[in-house]
Parts: C-alpha cells; sequence; structure tokens
C-alpha cells in the first residue's frame, strides 16, 4: 500500500477481509515520525499479524481483561519460541520471538494512547530496590553499554540514578545468549579478492567488486548512487559520495532552468515523480536497502569512499570513464541512478536491482573456483575482508578502521576487525625487538628463582 511518496507501508488483513486501518495508521507513524526503515517496518507489522493470528486460534475473538491479554501474550511468546502446530509455526530464536513481543506491545501501546485501547504489555514505574539482582545487573550493563554510543546520554530524562526508578514493561523476555565472534572465518579469501575483480568480464561488474572489497561498503549502498556522485579527481583517483537516500544535500537544475539545492528526496520526487529506493517495500523490485553509516558530513548527510589501497582507486577511475562513455551516458534521462541494468530486454537502462548483485557476485566467485557455500564467500564477505586487511595487512587502530568503515559504534567494527595469526605473530616479535633496543634489562630471565629441573 501506497505511503508517501515512492514508499510502500505493509497492511494486516483481518478475519473479516477487512484492513486494519490501525496497524496501517501505526506504520505510517513509525515511517514517517520515527523514520523506521522499510525492513524493520514489515517486520513489526508481521509480528502484530501473527499476535493476532494467535489470538483468533486461541480465544477466537473474544474480549479479554488486561490480565488475560498479558497472559495472551506470555503464551504468544512461547508459541513463536517453541513453534505451534495449530498455526504452522516452527521454533525460532529466542530473539526473534523477542522482537515479535516488542512490536506488539509497542503497537498496543501506541493504540492505548492515541485510541484508549487496552495494552497488551504497558510500561510501568517501577522502584530499583524492587527489581531482582538479575534485572538490576541488565540495567546496569544497557546503562554503561549506552554511554559508549549515546553523545546526549547526559541529557535524558529520568536516569535511574537520579530518582531510584525505572519505567520498563512488566513482561521483557530476554534475547538469549549473544554469539557475538571476530570475523577471522566471515571474511572473503584474501588472495582471491584481486582475482575475483579481474575476472569479470563486464566493467560495471568490475566496478561494483571494487567499491565491495576496496571501499568497504554494503551491497545495498552502491544502489542508490547517483552517476554525479563518482568523479574523478585531478591526481587520478576515484571520489565516490554516498548521500543519505532522502536527507542527503544535492544541486540540480530545475524545469525553470534554474539552480536548486536541496534534499534528494526532493530531487527525486520534482524530477522523477519518485522516492528514494530504500522506502519502497521489501518485495518491490527495485527496493535497495539503507542500513545507515557514520556521516563524513553530517551538515551535507553524506559520506565517501575511503579506499584501501590507492591503485584501486586508480583502476575504478579508468573503468569509470570507461563505463560512463560506453554506457551510462547513453540512458536516457529516467532516473539519476549510477548503476544500470545493460540486458537487452524491456528493463534495459533502468535501476540494477539487488538480485542483479547477488548473482553477479556468485558468478564472479564461482570463476576463480570459489563456492557461495564456502566461509566469507558472499557480498557482505567483502566487507569482512575490507576489516581484515585494516587490521591484518595494514595494521590500522580499530579507532581508524572504524571510522573507514562509517560505523556509528566501535562494537559493530570488532565484529570486522579481524587480524591473522600471522599478523599476531609479527606485532608480538616487533614488540620484542623495541624492548631489546629500549630496555634490554627487562629480558634478564630471574633464572635463580626457577625451580631447578629434575632429574626424574
Amino acid at each position: 500500500m501506497e505511503g508517501a511518496l515512492g514508499s510502500s507501508l505493509p497492511f494486516l488483513l483481518l478475519e473479516d477481509g477487512e484492513v486494519s486501518y490501525l496497524a496501517l495508521a501505526w506504520a505510517r507513524h513509525k515511517m514517517l515520525d520515527a523514520e523506521v526503515g522499510t525492513a524493520s517496518l514489515s517486520k513489526a507489522v508481521a509480528a502484530v499479524g501473527r499476535f493476532y493470528d494467535y489470538y483468533m486460534v486461541e480465544r477466537q475473538g473474544s474480549a479479554l481483561a488486561a490480565n488475560e491479554l498479558r497472559l495472551l501474550l506470555k503464551q504468544f511468546f512461547e508459541a513463536r519460541r517453541f513453534g505451534a502446530d495449530a498455526l504452522g509455526w516452527e521454533p525460532v530464536k529466542a530473539g526473534t520471538a523477542a522482537d515479535d513481543v516488542r512490536a506488539v506491545s509497542e503497537f498496543t501501546e501506541w493504540c492505548s494512547e492515541n485510541f484508549g485501547h487496552v495494552a497488551v504489555n504497558p510500561r510501568e514505574r517501577v522502584m530499583l530496590a524492587h527489581l531482582n539482582l538479575a534485572e538490576q545487573m541488565t540495567l546496569a550493563l544497557s546503562a554503561t553499554l549506552r554511554k559508549k554510543w549515546d553523545f546526549l546520554y547526559h541529557l535524558a530524562p529520568a536516569r535511574a540514578e537520579a530518582n531510584g526508578a525505572v519505567t520498563m514493561r512488566p513482561f521483557a523476555p530476554g534475547k538469549g545468549r549473544s554469539k557475538r565472534t571476530t570475523g577471522l572465518q566471515k571474511h572473503y579469501p584474501p588472495e582471491k579478492a584481486w582475482a575475483t575483480i579481474a575476472s569479470t568480464p563486464r566493467t560495471r561488474d568490475k566496478l561494483y567488486l571494487l567499491l565491495l572489497f576496496f571501499g568497504g561498503v554494503r551491497i545495498s549502498e552502491p544502489l542508490h548512487l547517483f552517476a554525479s556522485d563518482v568523479s574523478v579527481q585531478a591526481d587520478g583517483t576515484a571520489r565516490v559520495v554516498f548521500g543519505h537516500p532522502q536527507d542527503g544535500a544535492y544541486l540540480w537544475i530545475g524545469r525553470d532552468g534554474k539552480r536548486q539545492r536541496g534534499r534528494r528526496a526532493t530531487f527525486l520526487a520534482e524530477r522523477y515523480g519518485f522516492g528514494p529506493r530504500n522506502l519502497l517495500g521489501e518485495t518491490h523490485p527495485l527496493h535497495a536497502g539503507w542500513k545507515g553509516m557514520m556521516q563524513d558530513d553530517p551538515s551535507r548527510s553524506e559520506s565517501v569512499v575511503h579506499w584501501l589501497r590507492d591503485d584501486a582507486s586508480r583502476l575504478f577511475a579508468r573503468l569509470h570513464a570507461e563505463y560512463m562513455r560506453t554506457v551510462r551516458s547513453r540512458i536516457p534521462d529516467m532516473h539519476p541512478y549510477y548503476f544500470v541494468n545493460e540486458r537487452a530486454d524491456e528493463s534495459y537502462g533502468g535501476p540494477l536491482k539487488h538480485s542483479n548483485v547477488s548473482k553477479g557476485f556468485t558468478r564472479a566467485a564461482v570463476r576463480v573456483g570459489l563456492s557461495a557455500a564456502d566461509d566469507g564467500v558472499n557480498p557482505h564477505g567483502a566487507r569482512h575482508f575490507y576489516g581484515y586487511y585494516c587490521a591484518s595487512v595494514l595494521r590500522l587502530p580499530v579507532e581508524t578502521t572504524q571510522r573507514l568503515m562509517h560505523h556509528e559504534s566501535i562494537q559493530s567494527t570488532e565484529l570486522y576487525y579481524a587480524l591473522s595469526g600471522e599478523a599476531v605473530r609479527t606485532e608480538l616479535l616487533r614488540a620484542q625487538a623495541r624492548q631489546a633496543l629500549e630496555a634490554p634489562e627487562l629480558l634478564a630471565a630471574p633464572f635463580s628463582l626457577l625451580p631447578a629441573p629434575s632429574n626424574a
């Protein structure tokens, strides 16, 4: 269902075939006011739909008191976590079931605030002294982690430390054990990166692979590039700018022939009559996700590619000139996107699709003897390769790598920052060599303090 220009809203059908206007209004609120992405929006509405199905099967649509609703929510969580034969549900992870509970809680709370309905799991004010030890430790850990990324943490109202109370939901299931691991097994095989690019016949695909491997971008991000976002610098290197699909600053010539400054969403609407690709529904063939990135220029809501290697940047610049001359410049002005479909069919010249990129990546990997079943042999494995290269080849600090990969949180970077065993050993030997020069007395082992070797 259409929302704002160029965007899609997920909707929920009730048992009688009518659309749930409450769910639709909530989805619109989350999209426009909370700026929730389409992927998260679809998952949230689907969770509400599952709860509705469970309610109809278990309670046949009967009216329930507040305490009965809360019990139903707990039963719903168990049905999602361990499966429900009556609904054909397979067991899911604890985190997935908890996400569904959170979505249902937010939806019914919103309905309560705006339409006076009963909330299934409303937030309540609880004194810290009344919480058990596990709940207090969880809150303390959450606050500690929040301080690392929330620069406005000190301005947040009603801090628990200040008033001895906290607002929380009566039923808040945990997400299960965290399985954070290093990226050692996730990155694309380093010795195959250049070969993968070289073996790819199409110039457009070489450009895309260079961005993934040596620009470190996510697979969907280049699909938002405009043709004007790529340029060749005076020194022969490439400059690639990623503007936020909606809020990125843009300069264009309007239909009246005058220069205009504004947001990319405004430009797309005025020139082409559609909206950013990240606002399209997930099932739309031209949908392209946008997870967000730390901006190099917040005033313009844009970032630039930080190339791992100078030769990769120069190669991209040469291929860009060829691509613009032979392909992109011949496309009619029907959209601004850099990467286009080159197949001789009805979609020729249209924006490149996410599915085309995924299939092209797999074909490129197969050409160099790899399989999609191998560890790291996928488009996101190229981003893990970027983190591996920063850590194990360039030996950059994790803080620098965070900026290069445009991560808002350093915890995200740590998942990509993969130090190889060889890099660790080399750094150890270098440290020992430095110590031998700077403080040789520390290398003199006090053997007299060690036990004598046994003759046994």
